[in-house]
Parts: C-alpha cells; sequence; structure tokens
C-alpha cells in the first residue's frame, strides 16, 4: 500500500528486499486465475499496490517507482483515479506497463471517502471508473481498491461492486469465502525499514 511519498529510493529498496526474502510479487488478476484453478497463491507471494495514480497526469515520480518493480522483474498493482479530462499519454503508459504485467486497477473516478456519498454516487464512482478503464485499456479491471480503505458498514461498497473480483480495503480481510466480489485487506509499509515492514506484513497476514 505506496504512495509518491514513499519515494524512488524506498520503492528500490522494497524491491531489493522482497528479491533478497526469496518472495514473489503477485498481482490480483494472477490471484484470481489461481482461484479459477483451485490454487492457492505460493506462500512466499507478495502484492503490492501502488495508489493515486491519475489519468490527467503521470506524475513522473510514480514512473520511476514502478519502473523499480519492472526493471527487477517484479510486479505490481496500481491503483488509478480515472475521472476527468485525460492527459492523452496518460493511458499509452498505463498500457504499456499492462502489457509488461502490471495490474491496473480501479482507485474509483475521483477519489471521494465513498461512505460519506449516496448509493448512486458510490455506484457512479465504481461503475463508473470500471467502464473509463475498460474502454481505455482494452481490458477491464478485476480489482477496486478503495479511497482511504473505507468501508460503509452497510455493505453499499461491496453491492456496488459487483462488475469486480475484489475490494481492497484496509482493515480485516485476511481470508477469501463466497462468492466474487471477495474483500481483501491489506497493509502499509514501515518507512523507516524494509525489515520492520516484512515484519509488519507477517504480524498482519502470516500464518
Amino acid at each position: 500500500m505506496l504512495h509518491t511519498h514513499y519515494g524512488v529510493e524506498r520503492m528500490e529498496a522494497l524491491a531489493d528486499g522482497i528479491i533478497a526474502a526469496n518472495m514473489r510479487t503477485m498481482t490480483y488478476r494472477e490471484v484470481l486465475e489461481r482461484l479459477s484453478r483451485g490454487e492457492c497463491p505460493p506462500s512466499n507471494s507478495i502484492v503490492v499496490s501502488l495508489d493515486d495514480i491519475s489519468t490527467a497526469w503521470i506524475d513522473p515520480i510514480f514512473e520511476q517507482m514502478v519502473a523499480a518493480f519492472t526493471d527487477r522483474g517484479l510486479v505490481l498493482v496500481l491503483g488509478v483515479i480515472v475521472g476527468g479530462p485525460a492527459d492523452p499519454g496518460a493511458w499509452t503508459y498505463l498500457q504499456g506497463v499492462h502489457d509488461l504485467g502490471i495490474e491496473i486497477a480501479s482507485h474509483t473516478l475521483d477519489h471521494p471517502n465513498l461512505p460519506e456519498l449516496t448509493r448512486i454516487e458510490i455506484e457512479e464512482q465504481i461503475s463508473g471508473s470500471y467502464r473509463v478503464i475498460c474502454e481505455n485499456l482494452g481490458a477491464c479491471p478485476v480489482s477496486l481498491i478503495v479511497p482511504y480503505g473505507s468501508m460503509d458498514y452497510g455493505g453499499r461498497t461491496m453491492q456496488s461492486a459487483w462488475e469486480y473480483s475484489f475490494v481492497v480495503g484496509i482493515a480485516g480481510g485476511l481470508t477469501i469465502v463466497g462468492t466474487p466480489p471477495y474483500y481483501v485487506g491489506r497493509a502499509g509499509p514501515n518507512v523507516h525499514s524494509i525489515d520492520l515492514t516484512m515484519q509488519v506484513l507477517d504480524v498482519a497476514f502470516g500464518s
């Protein structure tokens, strides 16, 4: 669960740390493909997501952070905000990294705090972003990364995310049961130490 403030140097160190720990990165799309075959992800796998990429303008810092992974043969998930006018080069860039195995996930149209919206507004943010990605990428997203990790207690977000296979928040989501969309949780990194980040992940998601 990363943002631009994590920075290029930390991103490079994280990538090196993942490799040194003999771990492999996966995308939610890869997890879905394994589940469809009745397989669990490898025990040494990790999903790394980088949020708040906007199609209005691709920040060069984001590009360098993504390259820190792709240059090392690693993949990650990009949470993309797709509302409003788009930079013509943004979708070209996203298509390029998609072709490298990077997953383009929805981060809604405008990055609102979904629990504060009406049911209709939630549906438009979630379904609207799904349509935009399908139309511009030529591949529909399988995961919705919820802004701020905020889930409403009435279940409106999950009910509105029927086009997706995964809804990604922060709290909980340690197991996948039932039918899609599945809710999954995640944890943020320790910005001072890659070793502590690995410990945080092990405490949050380890067996």
